[in-house]
């Protein structure tokens, strides 16, 4: 709170300026909140998660899951020496489709199951 300004004045500076005054817009950002400073510790966390996870192989076949899934997803030359390689059927199977065809619908239904949205 900022009890340096009336409430009937600027009632926005006087609920949230101590916070706001506080908690400074970072430059990457075009808005700055608790949530976005929520969301923020959260990503780092998980970071350190998977990190850890891939550091420790050994032990727990769950944590050695883990790091293997981050560990691949984070294998730039891996990724970029596919390229599109491991979608190119299923973007064959898009390409080939007629709107109103009712194989549309099929892979839809399809990509939906496999959580493509």
């Amino acid at each position: 709170m900022n009890t340096s300004v009336e409430p009937s004045a600027d009632f926005f500076t006087y609920a949230n300026g101590g916070w706001v005054s506080t908690n400074p817009i970072p430059p990457e950002y075009s808005a700055w909140g608790s949530f976005h400073q929520l969301a923020d510790r959260n990503l780092s966390t998980l970071k350190e998660m998977m990190e850890e996870a891939t550091a420790s192989q050994e032990g727990d076949p769950l944590k050695k899951k883990i790091g293997d899934f981050w560990s691949c997803g984070n294998d730039v030359d891996a990724v970029n020496a596919l390229g599109m390689s491991p979608i190119h059927d299923l973007l064959a199977r898009i390409d080939a489709l007629d709107v109103k065809d009712a194989a549309f619908t099929e892979l839809v239904s399809a990509l939906h199951t496999e959580g493509v949205s």
